[in-house]
């Protein structure tokens, strides 16, 4: 039982990690930008070490850095797949934005291949 809860606890710091850096990045953003971001609340090296995993992401830290890139704190700490509003959303929109988010995980070539799937598809579409 041990075991299994410490690999979930893995896992989910796994996933804090890899958001944190992933919107870090696709933000533009250096360590100490985000750093700034967060008014100082967070260092460089904290972060860097959330993003690591040397550091577990814990409540009050993703509050913070969850304001500084716009998503919701549930999203860093792994708890919810979508990054904002998805109560909003139909099932069919949250479909779309989880293939979405996987798809923008793959190399570059994958994305730039579904970007221009989706924009060839809003030019060909008459709005509603």
């Amino acid at each position: 039982m041990h075991t299994a809860c410490t690999q979930r606890s893995r896992s989910i710091m796994s996933i804090s990690s890899d958001r944190i850096r992933s919107l870090r990045k696709s933000a533009k953003l250096t360590l100490d930008a985000l750093s700034v971001a967060t008014g100082r609340k967070l260092t460089t090296s904290r972060i860097a070490n959330y993003e690591s995993g040397i550091r577990k992401l814990k409540v009050e830290q993703a509050i913070v850095l969850a304001q500084a890139l716009n998503v919701t704190p549930q999203y860093l700490l792994g708890l919810e797949d979508i990054t904002d509003g998805s109560e909003h959303f139909t099932d069919a929109q949250k479909q779309f934005l989880l293939l979405a988010q996987s798809i923008a995980r793959k190399n570059t070539q994958n994305l730039a291949q579904a970007t221009a799937i989706l924009q060839a598809l809003l030019q060909n579409t008459p709005n509603d």
